[in-house]
């Protein structure tokens, strides 16, 4: 599953990650993240975000590249940006989790 994120004033690619999910003993999903951010970029922030949680919702390997870039951004104008890929990122997840499950009962 990948992911393309831009926003802002100009979208561009400042970050890429990838999550790749695996059952604990537990049997709960966890998940091996790797991101690779170009320099002066902290786009890998809102990479990690969903990647993350949609390969725990659905333990699938996910990737997504991004970038967001809002010209002298205040730390509130970031923060709402991080809030609001967190928000988006469990709407996802819980959609694919919820689809996953209605498809395993079929």
């Amino acid at each position: 599953m990948v992911f393309c994120l831009g926003g802002g004033d100009e979208p561009h690619i400042g970050a890429v990650s990838v999550a790749i999910p695996y059952r604990r003993k537990d049997g709960e999903w966890s998940v091996s993240t790797s991101t690779i951010t170009l320099p002066s970029h902290r786009d890998n922030v809102i990479t990690r975000i969903i990647v993350e949680k949609v390969a725990k919702a659905t333990g699938k390997v996910v990737v997504a590249v991004g970038g967001v870039h809002l010209e002298n951004a205040t730390k509130n104008e970031i923060d709402e940006v991080v809030m609001n890929m967190e928000k988006l990122a469990e709407r996802i997840a819980n959609e694919l989790r919820t689809g996953i499950t209605a498809d395993a009962v079929k």
